[in-house]
This record gives C-alpha cells, sequence and structure tokens, in this order.
C-alpha cells in the first residue's frame, strides 16, 4: 500500500502575527519615524518578494521587519502616546481644549450630565496636551436645553484638566481608563460650543439605536421597569438600570452581561445569519445584509 505523503504544517499568518506584535509594543513605547519606517518597509517586502522566488529563507526575516516596520508606524499614528511622568504628577490645571467626542460612555441623565471618551483637536500650551490624545470629559447639559452630544460632535470648552494618579487599584475606573490609554480628565466649567455637528452618518446610526430602544420597550408591562434590561442587556446601555437592579446583578456577579462584549456580537452575529438563511437569502450576499446590521448594533 503506498504511503501517502503528508504535507508540512503551515501557519503564515503566525509571521504577520509576529510583526504586528512587534511592531505595536514598539509603538507604545517609542514613536517612529512614520515616513521612513513605510518607505523602508516598502523596499524590504519587495526583498521578501524576491528572495521568496529564489527559495531562500531570507524572505522570512525581511518579511516580519517589513511588518514589524508597518505596524510601528500604523501604532505611531493611531495609539495614544503615554505622557511623561513628570507631567502626570503635576497639580490639575484649567485648560481650553477643542476635542472630538469619539464615545459615549453615560448618556445625559436627570441631572444633565454626560461623560464620554475624546480625542483632543486643539489645546492650549499650559495644557500640555498634544492634538490626537484622548481624553474622558465631563459636561453638564442642563443648561443647554435639547442640545444632544453625539459621537462626531466638535466641542469647544474651557474646564479643569486633571491627570490620572499613576497609583490606581487594578479594578476601579480610572484603571480602566489608563489602560485604555487615557491619561488626563476634563470637567467643563464653562459654557462649551458646538463647533461641528455629528456626521450624517453618526446621526444615523443614533437614530436606528433609538428604534432598538422603541421596539425592545414594546410590549413591556408598565411600573416594572422590566424593558430597562432587555436595552441594557441587548444594546450595553447600563445607565437604563436603575439603582436597585445594578444591585441585584451586581451581587450575583451577573453585571457582566451588560458590557457589549465578544459574547454579545456571536449572539447577535448569529442570529442575523439564521435569519437571513430563514428567509433564504444566497449566502453570497447576506454578509452584505449581516454585517451593516451588525455594525449598526455596535455603533451606539
Amino acid at each position: 500500500m503506498p504511503r501517502q505523503r503528508q504535507m508540512p504544517t503551515r501557519a503564515p499568518a503566525l509571521f504577520l502575527l509576529v510583526g504586528m506584535v512587534l511592531g505595536l509594543c514598539l509603538a507604545s513605547t517609542q514613536p517612529a519615524p512614520v515616513a521612513f519606517s513605510l518607505t523602508f518597509a516598502l523596499f524590504l517586502a519587495g526583498f521578501s518578494y524576491y528572495f521568496a522566488k529564489r527559495g531562500s529563507s531570507l524572505w522570512l526575516l525581511s518579511f516580519i521587519t517589513a511588518t514589524s516596520l508597518t505596524a510601528w508606524a500604523y501604532g505611531t499614528l493611531r495609539l495614544p502616546m503615554t505622557p511623561s511622568s513628570d507631567f502626570l504628577k503635576l497639580p490639575a490645571r484649567e485648560a481650553f481644549l477643542q476635542f472630538e467626542v469619539e464615545r459615549i460612555l453615560q448618556e445625559r441623565n436627570q441631572y444633565g450630565r454626560l461623560s464620554g471618551i475624546a480625542n483632543v483637536i486643539d489645546a492650549n500650551t499650559t495644557s500640555r496636551l498634544q492634538p490626537g490624545a484622548k481624553i474622558f470629559f465631563r459636561v453638564d447639559l442642563e443648561e443647554a436645553g435639547t442640545v444632544h452630544l453625539l459621537r462626531g460632535s466638535v466641542i469647544q470648552a474651557t474646564g479643569v484638566l486633571s491627570p490620572i494618579p499613576l497609583k490606581l487599584e487594578p479594578d476601579s475606573f480610572e484603571a480602566y481608563l489608563k489602560d485604555i490609554g487615557i491619561h488626563y480628565q476634563f470637567e467643563r466649567t464653562s459654557e462649551h460650543q458646538l463647533l461641528r455637528p455629528p456626521g450624517s452618518f453618526d446621526q444615523f446610526c443614533q437614530r436606528m439605536n433609538l428604534h432598538f430602544q422603541h421596539y425592545l420597550r414594546l410590549g413591556a408591562p408598565e411600573k416594572h421597569e422590566l424593558d430597562s434590561i432587555y436595552i441594557a442587556m441587548l444594546l450595553g446601555r447600563k445607565a437604563e438600570l436603575n439603582n436597585d437592579q445594578k444591585d441585584r446583578f451586581r451581587m450575583t456577579g451577573t453585571m457582566h452581561f451588560f458590557a457589549i462584549s465578544g459574547l454579545h456580537i456571536g449572539v447577535i452575529a448569529t442570529v442575523i445569519a439564521q435569519f437571513l438563511i430563514l428567509v433564504r437569502v444566497p449566502r453570497k450576499i447576506s454578509p452584505f445584509i449581516g454585517l451593516p446590521l451588525l455594525y449598526l448594533y455596535l455603533n451606539p
């Protein structure tokens, strides 16, 4: 009986992953000369192709180096830089900022307060903030009437800029901000000015989110606030829960159900895929329907 020839085990994506990890780790500690890195990475990619055609093992070294340089440049452009420890030891100070809202963490509550994450566009010199830095902000919209801040809004305001302390409790909210590259908190002390409203797509996503909330509230019994659990669990809006509900889920260790995670995304993606199969949508067309719906779900 002829012996079957075993195919060699190959994992080409592993080489790409190694270069990406090296580049992003380097970008978190040292900014890259972006133009030089990308140019040199392009040359190395050409050398990698040349060596691969000739059967030389040097293609792997060239490929990983090119990938690392590309990820280093990408990380420099996208990842927030960690400020100097001397800056983080400075006391809170007044700052005049222009920033673009990236994410709303807490919707406007009964006191008119809203909080979120934003990217700095411009800042005064004494703030020591660079354009592109991320901040956690709180603004009071009580006197703003019907003004609502959405993702993509550009705000100008004067307030108190406070560095997040270096030593924090591991499970604290400030530690979470540190983990995602945020080192400053900004609280508005004067009336803010809306320089640019959010784009049409961001407004469309907000309208769709409001429609989702309306559908989840349909048929809910009155005076039981059960609809808030559906909204908090399926849309990740924990602010909809009252204090009693938060305490109940926190005591039972199930508060993680109300955070948008891979489990939520997987369940929603499976439901959408099964629904498209049920209505007999062709497989070649269903990704073009399902993926936009999933994207709308992930964009509050």
